[in-house]
């Protein structure tokens, strides 16, 4: 008889952000916030392109790294490329958020200091984005 193997609370995790990044994207009805670019929109170059869903506050925050309220969907260009994106350009990027996502930011800004979820808060929210 076998064993069952015992998931590991890493696996937990990357498939929970995995499905944070798909609720991300299907709230911004799968264009990106910033520019209003369309999923599998053709570049320059004639390929498709993705939206990401980029948290916020850092995803090294246990607390947020999972809520939905902490994302946001972006096209490429609008999160790591453009010479306006939320990583070149981080004050452009908390002075759109001021802008046009007050209550998203506020949200984060009020709860980025709250004590992170343990093992079963994080299959908990495994559970719920999967049942969303």
């Amino acid at each position: 008889m076998k064993r069952k193997k015992k998931v590991t609370l890493a696996k937990v995790r990357r498939l929970t952000l995995a499905l944070w990044s798909k609720k991300v994207r299907q709230r911004a009805e799968d264009k990106c916030e910033v520019c209003g670019k369309p999923e599998g929109f053709i570049n320059p170059k004639g390929n498709p392109v993705h939206l990401n869903a980029h948290h916020i506050e850092d995803k090294a925050n246990q607390r947020l790294r999972f809520d939905i309220d902490n994302g946001i969907a972006l096209c490429p260009s609008c999160h790591k490329f453009g010479r306006d994106s939320a990583h070149r350009s981080p004050i452009w990027f908390v002075e759109w958020l001021l802008r046009y996502a007050t209550p998203r930011y506020s949200y984060v800004l009020a709860h980025r200091k709250e004590p992170p979820p343990d093992r079963a808060g994080v299959e908990g929210l495994f559970k719920k984005l999967g049942s969303e």
